[in-house]
Protein backbone atom coordinates (compact mmCIF):
# COMPACT_ATOMS: atom_id res chain seq x y z
CA UNK A 1 0.00 0.00 0.00
CA UNK A 2 1.31 3.45 -0.93
CA UNK A 3 1.49 5.81 2.01
CA UNK A 4 0.09 9.28 1.34
CA UNK A 5 0.81 11.81 4.06
CA UNK A 6 -1.70 14.45 5.04
CA UNK A 7 -0.77 17.90 6.21
CA UNK A 8 -0.65 18.13 9.99
CA UNK A 9 -3.81 19.80 11.20
CA UNK A 10 -1.83 21.82 13.74
CA UNK A 11 0.50 23.32 11.13
CA UNK A 12 0.55 27.09 11.16
CA UNK A 13 1.15 29.02 7.97
CA UNK A 14 2.70 32.35 7.19
CA UNK A 15 0.54 34.42 4.85
CA UNK A 16 2.01 34.23 1.35
CA UNK A 17 1.78 37.10 -1.13
CA UNK A 18 -0.21 35.22 -3.77
CA UNK A 19 -3.22 32.92 -3.77
CA UNK A 20 -2.96 29.76 -1.67
CA UNK A 21 -4.87 26.50 -1.57
CA UNK A 22 -5.12 23.05 -0.06
CA UNK A 23 -6.10 19.79 -1.74
CA UNK A 24 -8.68 17.45 -0.22
CA UNK A 25 -8.30 13.93 -1.62
CA UNK A 26 -10.75 11.16 -0.71
CA UNK A 27 -11.28 7.56 -1.65
CA UNK A 28 -14.27 5.76 -0.22
CA UNK A 29 -12.66 2.37 0.39
CA UNK A 30 -9.23 1.07 1.35
CA UNK A 31 -9.25 -0.97 -1.89
CA UNK A 32 -9.02 2.31 -3.83
CA UNK A 33 -5.96 3.63 -1.97
CA UNK A 34 -3.46 2.03 -4.36
CA UNK A 35 -5.34 2.54 -7.62
CA UNK A 36 -5.35 5.46 -10.04
CA UNK A 37 -7.87 7.48 -8.07
CA UNK A 38 -5.50 9.21 -5.64
CA UNK A 39 -2.77 10.06 -8.19
CA UNK A 40 -5.43 11.33 -10.61
CA UNK A 41 -7.02 13.53 -7.96
CA UNK A 42 -3.62 14.96 -6.97
CA UNK A 43 -2.55 15.55 -10.56
CA UNK A 44 -5.77 17.32 -11.52
CA UNK A 45 -5.73 19.44 -8.36
CA UNK A 46 -2.14 20.51 -8.98
CA UNK A 47 -2.92 21.30 -12.63
CA UNK A 48 -5.73 23.56 -11.40
CA UNK A 49 -3.36 25.27 -8.97
CA UNK A 50 -0.74 25.82 -11.69
CA UNK A 51 -3.30 27.12 -14.20
CA UNK A 52 -4.66 29.60 -11.66
CA UNK A 53 -1.36 30.65 -10.02
CA UNK A 54 -2.28 29.13 -6.66
CA UNK A 55 0.42 27.92 -4.27
CA UNK A 56 -0.37 24.60 -2.60
CA UNK A 57 0.06 24.93 1.17
CA UNK A 58 -1.51 21.65 2.27
CA UNK A 59 -2.99 18.33 1.24
CA UNK A 60 -5.43 16.13 3.15
CA UNK A 61 -5.90 12.44 2.24
CA UNK A 62 -9.07 10.66 3.32
CA UNK A 63 -8.44 6.93 3.01
CA UNK A 64 -11.49 4.76 2.93
CA UNK A 65 -14.15 6.90 4.58
CA UNK A 66 -17.60 7.55 3.18
CA UNK A 67 -18.78 11.08 2.39
CA UNK A 68 -22.13 10.36 4.06
CA UNK A 69 -20.96 12.01 7.27
CA UNK A 70 -18.84 15.06 8.11
CA UNK A 71 -17.12 13.19 10.94
CA UNK A 72 -14.43 11.91 8.54
CA UNK A 73 -10.96 12.07 10.10
CA UNK A 74 -9.12 14.12 7.50
CA UNK A 75 -12.14 16.27 6.72
CA UNK A 76 -12.22 17.30 10.38
CA UNK A 77 -8.43 17.82 10.32
CA UNK A 78 -8.86 20.05 7.27
CA UNK A 79 -11.53 22.13 9.02
CA UNK A 80 -9.27 22.46 12.09
CA UNK A 81 -6.34 23.48 9.86
CA UNK A 82 -8.45 26.11 8.08
CA UNK A 83 -9.83 27.53 11.32
CA UNK A 84 -6.30 27.93 12.70
CA UNK A 85 -4.97 29.50 9.50
CA UNK A 86 -7.66 32.11 8.90
CA UNK A 87 -6.93 34.45 5.99
CA UNK A 88 -3.95 32.29 4.94
CA UNK A 89 -5.75 29.73 2.74
CA UNK A 90 -7.79 31.04 -0.17
CA UNK A 91 -9.01 27.81 -1.79
CA UNK A 92 -9.92 24.23 -0.95
CA UNK A 93 -9.76 22.12 -4.10
CA UNK A 94 -11.24 18.66 -4.56
CA UNK A 95 -11.56 16.50 -7.66
CA UNK A 96 -15.35 16.18 -7.83
CA UNK A 97 -18.16 17.25 -5.56
CA UNK A 98 -18.74 13.62 -4.53
CA UNK A 99 -15.20 13.57 -3.09
CA UNK A 100 -16.27 16.39 -0.76
CA UNK A 101 -19.76 15.25 0.20
CA UNK A 102 -22.41 12.69 -0.57
CA UNK A 103 -24.60 14.36 -3.15
CA UNK A 104 -28.04 13.54 -4.39
CA UNK A 105 -28.84 14.89 -7.85
CA UNK A 106 -30.36 17.20 -8.88
CA UNK A 107 -29.14 20.00 -6.61
CA UNK A 108 -32.42 21.92 -6.74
Amino acid sequence: MTDYLSTQKTGLLTRLAGKTGVLYIRVSSYKQVDNFSIPTQIEEGRKYFAKNNITQVGIFFEKGESAKTASRTEFQNLLYFLSHNKNKVDYVVFYKVDRWASVKYPFF
